[in-house]
């Protein structure tokens, strides 16, 4: 159980990433969405509560690429790529 949540994280983490980097920032793609991200730099004094300046799509498409996480991982054929035999 512990090395799926492990896998679940590293992967959400790294499509993350992706997504943060190629739709809310220029790059190849342009930043289709910059717009969405530009919410949370229009904050001038930065503070701990800055996580949840946010506009609200971005935690949606967080929360949608974290289900999909989920769901591609825990397909049945997922669980032997995992845990080889």
């Amino acid at each position: 159980m512990l090395l799926d949540i492990f896998a679940i994280l590293m992967v959400y983490d790294f499509f993350y990433y992706l997504t943060h980097r190629f739709l809310f920032h220029d790059g190849p793609l342009g930043g289709p969405l910059i717009w969405v991200h530009a919410v949370h730099h229009q904050q001038r004094n930065p503070c701990r509560a800055d996580s949840s300046y946010l506009h609200p799509l971005e935690p949606v498409l967080g929360l949608a690429l974290y289900a999909a996480t989920i769901a591609v991982l825990a397909a049945p054929w997922a669980d032997s790529m995992l845990r080889p035999s």
